[in-house]
């Protein structure tokens, strides 16, 4: 193998020249600046106008939860107070029918056995009876629940289902005034809570 040498002349050693200034070149200095604020301010805005959109959607999510919420509760107070109506109605009419059970029979019910001879030929009345009273009782407590102690239409409420209740439970034949005054009264509170619900209270 043979071995070339290479030859590398140099015509010319390259110049260098440093050029120092001294000044300073201000449109570049103010054109980076600008840039500088510009960036810092539009990272700004966006996390600014991000944190908005952000809290904007939990306001409209936490309304919609809430809204959800109050439209469950005013269908179980309407569910509730109907189901009371008819329970209070129904121990009004097995009250009357042992009255007129006593009436038929010529029995006097302060008469020594008079109970034990009625529940005797009317099993299925003490069993519907028991049924009847133990759901008017567990309504009425369920609504008392779900409503505000202290609050002048839960007290008219109250006041209107124990009326009812009282009253069906001495054979009042004519329910009707007295399950209508049940029905205002949870009006007027599912009234109120539903005007809450649209203002977004």
């Amino acid at each position: 193998m043979a071995i070339e040498n290479v030859m590398l002349t140099l015509n010319r050693i390259p110049e260098i020249n440093a050029v120092i200034d001294a000044g300073t070149d201000y449109k570049t200095l103010a054109g980076f600046l600008l840039t500088v604020i510009a960036v810092v301010l539009g990272s700004g805005v966006t996390v600014y106008t991000f944190k908005r959109t952000v809290k904007s959607q939990e306001d409209v999510a936490t309304a919609a939860i809430i809204r959800s919420s109050r439209q469950a509760w005013i269908n179980e107070v309407r569910d509730c107070c109907s189901r009371y109506v008819a329970a209070v109605c129904s121990v009004s009419d097995l009250i009357i029918k042992r009255g007129g059970w006593f009436e038929c029979n010529g029995i006097d019910i302060g008469q020594t056995g008079a109970w034990i001879s009625f529940e005797r030929e009317n099993p299925d009345w003490v069993e519907l009876s028991v049924v009847s009273v133990n759901e008017t009782r567990a309504l009425r407590a369920k609504i008392q629940m779900l409503l505000n102690s202290g609050e002048a239409e839960t007290d008219d409420l109250l006041k209107a289902m124990d009326d009812a209740y009282e009253r069906a439970s001495k054979g009042e034949r004519e329910m009707s005034g007295l399950c209508d005054a049940i029905v205002f009264c949870a009006q007027k509170i599912i009234k109120i809570e539903w005007e809450r619900t649209k203002k977004g209270v």
